[in-house]
């Protein structure tokens, strides 16, 4: 009895393990019937994820950019410049002192304060083809963007169609499976009634093989084609995305009163890359005119104000007139003392007064 309990135990046993790895399994694994989270597009969405990913698009926004700062700064080279400055030195040894001009072997602290204005008067008109030189370019810019969306947008274009046409192909696909199976079912109920030939079954059988063959590489087609429309996006591959097949209306009929050279007359005028390539040559032209500037005299007006300091003029000599008269220590011919009314004295010349009193301006 005790060892047939036991294997009622080792049974029991075994049997809830198997349980619990099938539900392991079945947790772990991926369900079918769970949706995928996939991201649904429309051809708008499309486009615009292209454009905003694309390096070319990028990279042409950039040179936009670029051209916007040039043209600026032409415009800006009109304007009057202004620079200013200042410095602060000390100085030890044998030196001159900035000030007086004079050689001394003090430590000196000096300070200079400056500012300079110049603006081009004439320059053979080197700023007038410059600046339209750099709109012109500005505008070229503008048309390459253009174009590189849409290049972008007709690639964008294309592979949303080969989407289409693989998703059509593969709902064909699936519908020729289908009808081949029910024709197979119902040829098997006809030979096992012995109404149909055995041959008829084996006919329809290999039929349905071909069939499910077709409907496995149409569902590779449609793989890789979302794949290239990822790629062209510039989207990870593993992001999962549907496209949305647009409803069009083609009851209508088309308009073929226009001509071939019509079509094409339409084109160069609106085309941006045949615009960029104009403007280019429009732009080149302008450049030859702003070098060939280069040949005349420039005229312009500038001015500068400069000021400075200088500890070794931290002092400077005041006259007062409210004294007595004084002998000078001189004497007239007649052997007369030399009297003077004014005597010099000495008051502190600190950083600013010396500012003030050095201010210089210039003018040409």
């Amino acid at each position: 009895m005790v060892y047939t309990s036991d294997m009622k135990w080792i049974r029991y046993a075994l049997k809830m393990g198997a349980i619990a790895i099938c539900l392991l399994i079945l947790v772990a694994s991926p369900q079918k019937g769970v949706a995928q989270n996939v991201r649904v597009l429309t051809l708008e969405e499309c486009v615009d994820i292209a454009i905003d990913n694309n390096i070319d698009v990028k990279r042409a926004r950039l040179a936009l950019e670029g051209s916007q700062v040039d043209l600026r700064e032409s415009k800006a080279g009109r304007w009057p410049n202004a620079n200013a400055n200042w410095n602060y030195g000390i100085n030890w040894g044998r030196s001159i002192d900035p000030t007086t001009n004079q050689f001394t072997t003090d430590q000196i602290n000096s300070s200079g304060l400056g500012g300079t204005s110049n603006v081009v008067l004439f320059s053979g008109l080197q700023q007038h083809y410059g600046i339209a030189r750099d709109r012109t370019g500005k505008d070229q810019s503008q048309a390459n963007l253009e174009d590189a969306i849409n290049i972008v947008s007709l690639n964008i274009v294309t592979f949303y169609l080969n989407v289409i046409f693989n998703k059509e192909l593969l709902e064909n696909a699936r519908y020729q499976l289908e009808s081949s199976e029910s024709q197979l079912a119902r040829v098997k109920l006809l030979v096992s009634s012995g109404a149909a030939p055995r041959s008829q079954e084996l006919e329809l059988v290999s039929q349905v093989a071909s069939n499910e063959v077709a409907l496995i590489n149409a569902q590779n087609n449609l793989d890789l084609a979302l794949l290239s429309l990822k790629q062209a996006m510039l989207i990870p591959a593993s992001q999962q995305i549907d496209i949305l097949i647009p409803n069009i209306d083609l009851d209508g009929e088309p308009d073929l009163g226009t001509t071939s050279q019509e079509v094409y007359d339409d084109a160069v005028d609106i085309q941006p890359n045949i615009q960029g390539a104009d403007l280019g040559v429009m732009a080149a032209r302008y450049g030859v005119k702003a070098a060939e500037g280069a040949r005349y005299p420039t005229v312009s007006f500038g001015g500068s104000y400069n000021t400075n300091f200088s500890s070794a003029f931290d002092e400077r000599d005041v006259i007062n007139d409210n004294v007595a008269p004084v002998p000078t220590g001189l004497f007239t011919t007649s052997g007369e003392d030399v009297l003077t009314l004014r005597f010099q004295d000495s008051e502190p010349f600190n950083y600013f007064d010396q500012f003030q009193e050095n201010r210089r301006w210039n003018l040409g």
